[in-house]
């Protein structure tokens, strides 16, 4: 934390010595225990307390699907800042995947990035995301992708979604687990982040067979989120934020303040309805 922050700027007031450093004991007497130091060292949230929210968005980036991913790059701010104004100390992380077949002309077939709460450290980390992709089997690695996803530091004490945005299946869904190249199990994987007490929100862009829609229902279903069909790219931030208020309990309290403000304009109001019904 820099010398230069004012003590009345600083989070946690009380929390903290004049020195800058964290009180233990003090932490210890509000929290109950003293947070991990690993957390400490954190101080992008709020001197290790728990997140009030962590949420793991994962995009299919292959031709078909990029301009879905580049829209939430670009209103990712504007998605960062509505959420904290609800829940202070909510972690993000972002995964994008290609094919498997792409290996052979991308650097990376699929990007991860632990969770965080800092702005810049996630802005930083997905701009290193390209376009592109398709593969010659035009199934994605969307496993690899799952199985990372259980290596996140997921806490227990809060609440937790994964949003999967795509439009096309794992390896194992169309075809066999063996296509993979790690021969990952999807399934084992989805069922081990329930386990772990994460929602699953899938968000589909419409254009594929049956097997691929029952995929995307069953998956949310199983996970205790949501099957979000969509056809309009402008919908998908607004479903985000929404799924945020959601998780958090703050989704009367957002509805509240649109209406205050004036800002409950017929896209929020659709993807509000999208999760409540």
């Amino acid at each position: 934390m820099s010398d230069k922050i004012k003590k009345s700027e600083m989070p946690n007031k009380g929390l903290v010595k004049p020195s800058g450093a964290p009180d233990l004991k003090k932490m210890q007497s509000k929290v109950g225990k003293i947070a991990p130091l690993g957390g400490l060292g954190m101080m992008g949230n709020s001197l290790g307390l728990s997140p009030s929210l962590q949420l793991l968005m994962m995009f299919d980036i292959t031709g078909s699907m990029f301009g879905y991913f580049d829209l939430i790059r670009s209103k990712l701010k504007e998605i960062i800042t509505v959420v904290k104004g609800k829940a202070s100390q909510a972690e993000f992380s972002v995964f994008a995947y290609r094919n498997h077949g792409d290996e052979l002309g991308y650097k990376e077939v699929y990007y991860t990035f632990p969770l965080t709460s800092d702005q810049d450290t996630l802005f930083s980390q997905i701009e290193t995301i390209e376009k592109g992709g398709g593969g010659p089997d035009a199934l994605t690695c969307m496993e690899d992708c799952l199985q990372e996803a259980n290596n996140i530091n997921w806490k227990m004490q809060c609440p937790k979604a994964l949003v999967i945005i795509g439009d096309q299946p794992p390896h194992g869904v169309v075809d066999p687990m063996s296509k993979c190249p790690k021969e990952i199990n999807y399934k084992l994987e989805i069922e081990k982040l329930g386990n772990k007490e994460v929602k699953i929100y899938t968000v589909f862009c419409p254009g594929a067979e049956e097997r691929t829609v029952n995929f995307y229902r069953e998956t949310a279903q199983k996970n205790g989120g949501r099957f979000l069909q969509i056809e309009e790219i402008d919908l998908l931030k607004e479903l985000i934020i929404a799924i945020c208020m959601k998780e958090t309990g703050k989704m009367e309290e957002y509805i509240k303040d649109l209406e205050i403000k004036n800002q409950l304009t017929p896209i929020r109001k659709k993807a509000i309805l999208m999760l409540k019904k």
